[in-house]
């Protein structure tokens, strides 16, 4: 197990190895409606808004493995093109939050066919997580200082000045925190990734 502790907020990536017992696919579509006024018409000189219909469609990939202790372990992906033949031995990375418990898969490496899928990115594992990612709130800051300083003063400079002051001491220090956070979490992976390759001629064997 390799650990990345960061402000008091512990990831540990693990993984676990298993042979492919029975997998299935299937996909979902989600339909949903809003209004839209530029589709609607006009009737006795009222305009009757029209409907803007949208579908999104999953793809789901549900895996049975036999774990190396003899438990039966169920994974289920969502968009992710994982190619498996039952039978095939892999073994699956994952990270978790140890304050949360909260755990994603990263990635998967198939023994057999000596391949390394990625499940999730380095940046995905970290806003997952939450371990150390840009928030939604910085840039709501962000746009809330450009407006406040410009209804204040009336001055376009001015808001730009004090946004940017803003910009420069705040969040550009963030967002290098962030990638350097992405980057270790790459490191581990990377070392993870070699281990578990290292194991191909054990479990294959």
């Amino acid at each position: 197990m390799e650990t990345i502790e960061f402000r008091g907020k512990h990831i540990d990536f693990q993984h676990f190895s298993g042979t492919v017992i029975d997998q299935r696919k299937h996909e979902t579509v989600t339909v949903s409606s809003e209004v839209d006024p530029l589709r609607g018409v006009n009737v006795g000189g009222m305009h009757i808004p029209g409907e803007k219909i949208t579908s999104e469609v999953n793809s789901h990939h549900d895996i049975w493995l036999r774990l190396d202790s003899g438990i039966e372990k169920s994974i289920s992906l969502t968009n992710i093109d994982l190619k498996l033949r039952t039978g095939q031995s892999v073994t699956f990375i994952t990270a978790t939050n140890r304050a949360t418990q909260k755990t994603v898969n990263c990635g998967v490496f198939n023994h057999n066919a000596d391949q390394y899928k990625i499940i999730r990115y380095p940046a995905q594992i970290n806003d997952n997580l939450k371990v150390h990612h840009i928030r939604f709130w910085g840039i709501i800051l962000t746009i809330f200082i450009w407006t406040a300083t410009l209804i204040i003063t009336s001055s376009v400079w001015i808001a730009a000045i004090f946004t940017l002051i803003y910009i420069f001491t705040l969040c550009i220090p963030k967002i290098q925190r962030v990638r350097k956070r992405n980057k270790q979490i790459e490191e581990i992976l990377d070392t993870y990734i070699s281990n578990v390759r290292a194991l191909k001629a054990y479990i294959t064997s």
